[in-house]
């Protein structure tokens, strides 16, 4: 009996059982991709120059200038020839001075700047390390 302050005695027993372990089943899931890696292709869309402010020497332009490009982006930086392309269109490494900075600017007012932006900067396919500034303000 349990009467104040009183114990209870119990004795559990169980019955002998046999356990299996064995793998489990495998889950099948479906996995899709939601990123692709863009095949790199040869850049076919060449903006063409609307203005350009500058410095020329012998009919060539050298240093900082201010081009206009027909669509309505602006670049703001040093001048790259475009004997620096390779055969894909892109600035080889070469072509950049050690404290080349460039500045482009899209119609949407997308800021791209950077140590890699030049007049042949393409807004479709960047790779390497820029900062860009949006319309809100978020910079990346």
């Amino acid at each position: 009996s349990n009467t104040r302050g009183g114990s209870i005695h119990r004795s559990n027993k169980s019955r002998p059982a046999i356990i299996f372990v064995d793998d489990p089943l495998p889950n099948i899931i479906k996995v899709y991709e939601e990123y692709h890696l863009m095949t790199r292709l040869r850049r076919r869309n060449w903006p063409k120059y609307l203005s350009l402010y500058g410095w020329f020497v012998d009919g060539m332009v050298v240093g900082d200038c201010i081009i206009r490009y027909n669509e309505g982006s602006v670049y703001d930086g040093p001048y790259v020839d475009e004997r620096w392309l390779d055969w894909m269109g892109r600035t080889v490494d070469e072509a950049f001075e050690r404290d080349h900075w460039g500045v482009w600017l899209t119609p949407d007012d997308i800021v791209y700047e950077g140590p890699k932006v030049d007049n042949h900067f393409d807004v479709t396919n960047i790779q390497g390390e820029f900062r860009v500034t949006y319309q809100n303000g978020e910079v990346y």
